[in-house]
């Protein structure tokens, strides 16, 4: 899901970077003058639709390996805490799970 999202959401992230980055009002997209549409419109003449999908890359190296530990923590937890008296469909053993696979994917 995340991955996806990522897909999604990266043109976003590229206007909204472009907008905040000094080179923008400075560099190759001065001419923009801080308008999210004429960013966007800049962007795509300069560098075709893929344009939008620059430093999704790095952004997916980043959030396999995170979501993979995530979800190996989250089942380990709760499987752990089911053998210590916590009803793996219970509501305790989700919350310690989903905190526990938190610390651990986000570290």
């Amino acid at each position: 899901a995340g991955t996806i999202a990522s897909c999604i959401t990266n043109p976003l992230e590229v206007v909204k970077t472009q907008l905040q980055s000094s080179s923008a009002a400075v560099g190759e997209l001065a001419s923009a003058s801080g308008s999210p549409t004429a960013i966007a419109r800049a962007i795509f003449e300069e560098n075709g639709i893929l344009g939008f999908w620059k430093g999704l890359r790095p952004t997916l190296v980043g959030i396999i390996p995170s979501r993979s530990v995530y979800f190996y923590s989250y089942e380990k937890t709760k499987r752990y805490l089911g053998t210590i008296g916590m009803e793996e469909g219970g509501i305790p053993n989700a919350l310690v799970s989903g905190l526990m696979a938190g610390i651990a994917g986000n570290t």
